[in-house]
């Protein structure tokens, strides 16, 4: 509880309260509050996923406002009626326990289930890893796969976005058309499942028999007249209970959200080793990246789900006679999956096939954590990320071997003050081959208890030699000098 001397003040605590993250949902009043503050409080709300609840006196109902849910409440009779910002006019209803369901404009926190129906395939652990590039959060079906995407639409910047997205990826996966694969999305995942199903729009206008259900169910709801699924829903659960089963009924009103839907979460392996077989053999070597494709996509999903990035992986091509591996090595950790396709092409362009290869095998190495990065409220480029691009290419064509880095050494020469590296090596501390000829000076002696002389440090540098022209240095021996000091 916060009690603030200004409405200044009020509006910086709620900011920097909805900011920490740590309440769940944040209730404050603030009757001077102009637009400006009020976007600052959406933003913060909306990157803690906090709830905001800012009352406003009734005059302000005519100003804009950032909030995504607006009412109007006002007292009349013992009923609360309300007016929300579409302006439809509502009543709070009257019995005990009440809850109102108040539609909102924004649906980023609502659960929202994106359904992929395959026609008669059912999904592999790497389509399902290749998902994971949408939602880390997603459930293996009978022939489809849901995803949970209501927490990530404004990262893919709306739902249209998003479906978009997951429609090019299918065609990537060679997935390609309706009859392969159906996308439908829906408040519950068996009304995703469907809608998917049946091609439709409506959950009330489905044909029961283009929907799947438990065995001979679909003849009984025939047998008592009902052909939609909107007509079946006009039934009690318990009069559909007894006629078609209770599986059967609980499935409508699970569609319907009328009780919970759990689904068990997949669980993505802990380590990438992926393996597909191609439909023919292949003898060109570049003809390969389609179907490697798919292998670098679900490689791509793994690693956003466990916010991890790699240095370096494998592509096996299996053949008759074994597998040639082809090792894929990067400039720095990284999940981005064109970054991957790049070197990989560059690869396979330059790769010539001992015998055609009849599957393909992805191998992640070097996998190591990797933290998101922020975007910048101005576009400041990505220069970094080019960076590493570039030189992950030019290893791929030119050779690991010819593509280095320079490190500063620790030598006074300046011929060899520098020394190639792994890019990315720091500085290295080397020692010189000969000792230097810098001469520093002797050092005073500690004196003796016995007597008054000793021996100074010494020092050495390479001599002369008789035989060689004036002015050059040849390191066949050793000059070396003693300092005696003696008493005053």
């Amino acid at each position: 509880m916060v009690s603030p001397a200004s409405p200044r003040d009020a509006l910086w605590a709620m900011e920097q309260a909805l900011a920490s993250g740590a309440p769940r949902a944040v209730v404050g009043w603030a009757p001077y509050a102009d637009a400006r503050a009020l976007r600052r409080l959406q933003v913060a709300a909306a990157g803690s996923g906090a709830l905001a609840f800012l009352f406003r006196p009734a005059g302000m109902a005519a100003e804009s406002s950032a909030a995504p849910l607006r009412l109007q409440l006002a007292g009349e009779g013992g009923a609360w009626p309300f007016a929300s910002s579409s302006g439809a006019v509502r009543r709070w209803p009257r019995r005990s326990g009440w809850r109102c369901r108040a539609r909102r404009e924004s649906v980023a926190m609502n659960p929202l289930w994106l359904a992929i129906r395959f026609n008669g395939n059912s999904p592999t652990p790497s389509l399902a890893c290749w998902a994971g590039a949408f939602t880390p959060r997603l459930s293996l079906a009978e022939n489809a796969l849901l995803l949970e995407i209501g927490g990530c639409l404004r990262l893919f910047g709306g739902l249209d976005a998003l479906r978009a997205q997951v429609a090019q990826g299918l065609a990537e996966q060679g997935l390609i058309g309706q009859d392969a694969a159906r996308i439908a999305v829906a408040a519950t995942p068996q009304a995703a499942l469907w809608l998917a199903e049946g091609q439709g729009k409506d959950l009330d206008a489905l044909t029961i028999t283009d929907l799947t259900w438990p065995a001979g169910v679909a003849e009984k709801l025939a047998r008592f007249g009902l052909r939609r699924l909107g007509e079946a829903r006009r039934l009690t659960f318990g009069a559909l209970a007894r006629r078609i089963g209770k599986e059967a009924a609980t499935m409508i009103a699970r569609a319907y959200g009328e009780t919970h839907d759990p689904r068990p979460d997949f669980v993505f392996p802990l380590r990438f080793d992926e393996r597909i077989e191609l439909p023919a053999v292949v003898e060109n070597a570049p003809a390969l990246l389609f179907a490697a494709r798919r292998l670098t996509a679900a490689l791509a999903g793994w690693l956003n789900v466990r916010q991890a990035g790699l240095r370096a992986c494998r592509l096996d091509l299996v053949h008759r006679h074994g597998a040639l591996p082809l090792p894929l090595r990067f400039a720095d950790a990284t999940r981005d999956g064109g970054r991957i396709d790049r070197v990989l092409r560059e690869r396979l362009e330059r790769l010539r096939l001992a015998a055609p290869v009849e599957a393909l095998c992805l191998v992640a190495e070097a996998v190591e954590p990797l933290a998101g990065h922020n975007g910048g409220l101005f576009d400041e480029g990505n220069a970094k990320e080019s960076m590493a691009a570039l030189i992950e290419r030019l290893r791929a064509r030119l050779g690991e071997e010819r593509v280095y880095g320079i490190v500063p050494v620790a030598d006074h020469r300046p011929e060899c003050a520098t020394q190639q590296a792994p890019i990315g090596a720091g500085a290295v501390t080397v020692p010189p081959p000969r000792p230097s000829g810098c001469w520093r000076g002797p050092s005073p002696c500690p004196r003796s208890p016995a007597g008054r002389t000793g021996a100074g440090r010494s020092r050495c540098w390479p001599a002369r030699s008789a035989s060689s022209p004036a002015g050059g240095i040849r390191t066949k021996g050793w000059v070396t000098f003693a300092v005696t000091t003696s008493s005053p």
